[in-house]
């Protein structure tokens, strides 16, 4: 394949020679997904929205923010089948085959025409079993906690362009998913990137169908997810991979909104005229509770700076939990108090946010490799949680692409820290290999990405990120408060007296 090939031409192209470097004999990430990828166009726009006219700046008090009380409160088993939805799965499966004869009415051969009339005497019926169509495949596949997911294989005879289908359900009778609000996320980022993400076949976001319930049907991405297979790889598809990753976050760098928050489905559907719907964040207590008034689709949010968006959310907390009188509720003001501090002393930047995917792991890319040995990315899965947010927030150094083997981000304890963010990004890998993954993931990430991943004040931003969408919901993110709070202190008192570095 050639090294120039589409993907890389499209975000590489504007970087200086020296940005532009791919390991010889190697090819990069292109967008022919045959039947499960649509081809994007080549050029595809940056996104600006552009921020609305305001009469005023909005201020934010620390000290008033923390007296208010009130303004601020307005393949699984069998039996993980029936623990979900209490429903087996060879009642779902059913189901399923329902629908996809829906969907998909099986072709009228001449020979099932003729039993089927024949059939319409009843003297004959009973001699004459019922015609039997192709048959339609239905496997259960491993999902997640909240969506359950099942493999549909379309004979061929069906003449569908797509015969290998996945199909996405809630497992939650009364779903707490938006499967609108995931389908307006792969139609934009299809529209806005040229990143490969499933194809969506059909979809239904009522209870008036087979299923008798939500559902998303998308083309079945070929290949395997990246975690599964990287032990595997050679060094060179290590390599391509590696380049195809930087891209891929430069790429979500440069679609851009002054407005952060969550993609919505925009009001006549899931088709965006020009720029997605984006509305405020929803904050859910660890019982899954809104702790404000949720937020009604389509109300779209405000453009807000960094210091802005952390200062109401988490005075949002604090409001929320002032009655407990605990630990949490004076967590929350000390968070609160060092986000004001560090917006103070100018630690967050005050221009654009961007789309962040939030979940960029390699068991949510998926690759195959070719019959030369090549390797390609053919997509990049689990948008669900995508939103537009401080673009620190993108830029959190992939571990996994040049870990050691077995090496793990383990404090001096040898806890996970997450999601605490351990410093010293900056520290090469021991091998020359991973060191050469590492400056060709960077390399083709480029220079806005380098300075985000490794600047301090971003590094605990990411942090505080997490804090402000999840809350203080398990030990992890307490402990990961405490050290927030704590390591701002400190570096706090070496920029005392000196200008922030940004």
């Amino acid at each position: 394949m050639d090294t120039q090939g589409a993907f890389q031409k499209d975000f590489a192209s504007d970087l200086p020679e020296s940005e532009q470097q791919v390991p010889s004999n190697t090819s990069v990430m292109t967008t022919d997904m045959s039947d499960n990828q649509e081809q994007p166009p080549s050029n595809p726009p940056n996104v600006l929205l552009s921020p609305s006219e305001q009469d005023g700046t909005d201020t934010f008090d620390c000290a008033s923010l923390l007296s208010r009380s009130s303004s601020f409160l307005s393949d699984h088993s069998e039996t993980s089948t029936i623990k979900y939805t209490g429903e087996p799965f060879t009642e779902f499966k059913t189901k399923v085959e329902k629908l996809c004869e829906n969907l998909w009415p099986p072709p009228k051969s001449m020979s099932r025409l003729v039993a089927t009339r024949l059939r319409a005497n009843k003297l004959l019926r009973s001699l004459m079993p019922p015609p039997k169509g192709p048959v339609v495949e239905v496997e259960r596949l491993k999902g997640g906690d909240y969506n359950r997911i099942t493999s549909i294989s379309l004979p061929n005879s069906y003449g569908h362009a797509t015969s290998k289908l996945i199909l996405r359900t809630s497992r939650w009778e009364e779903s707490a998913g938006r499967p609108d609000r995931d389908v307006a996320i792969l139609d934009f980022v299809s529209q806005r990137t040229i990143i490969p993400v499933p194809r969506v076949i059909a979809k239904d976001f009522s209870n008036d169908n087979a299923l008798e319930m939500p559902y998303v049907v998308q083309s079945r991405v070929p290949g395997s997810d990246l975690d599964s297979m990287w032990a595997e790889f050679s060094h060179q598809q290590r390599c391509v991979i590696a380049c195809e990753m930087g891209l891929v976050i430069k790429s979500l760098l440069s679609v851009e909104s002054p407005v952060p928050g969550l993609i919505d489905a925009a009001s006549a559907g899931t088709v965006f005229a020009d720029f997605p719907n984006i509305v405020p964040f929803e904050l859910r207590d660890s019982s899954g509770d809104f702790i404000d008034d949720r937020t009604v689709s389509g109300d779209m949010a405000t453009p807000q700076t960094t210091g802005e968006l952390f200062k109401m959310v988490f005075g949002k907390w604090h409001a929320y939990t002032l009655d407990d009188d605990d630990r949490e509720t004076e967590l929350f003001r000390e968070l609160l108090e060092t986000v004001c501090d560090m917006d103070n002393m100018g630690g967050f930047p005050t221009d654009m946010h961007c789309l962040c995917h939030v979940d960029l792991h390699s068991r949510n890319v998926m690759a195959e490799v070719q019959p030369d040995d090549d390797i390609k990315i053919t997509a990049v899965l689990d948008w669900d949680e995508a939103v537009f947010a401080p673009k620190f927030v993108n830029c959190q150094p992939p571990w996994w692409l040049w870990k050691e083997d077995g090496d793990e981000r383990l404090d001096e304890n040898g806890f996970e820290t997450w999601p605490y963010e351990l410093p010293s990004p900056k520290s090469f890998p021991a091998t020359p290999e991973n060191q050469e993954l590492k400056r060709l993931f960077e390399e083709n990430a480029g220079a806005e990405y380098r300075y985000l991943a490794t600047d301090t004040c971003s590094r605990l931003g990411r942090v505080l990120f997490i804090l402000a969408k999840d809350g203080l919901n398990s030990n992890e993110h307490f402990k990961a408060a405490e050290r927030v709070v704590s390591e701002w202190k400190e570096v706090r008192k070496s920029l005392k007296g000196q200008e922030v570095d940004l």
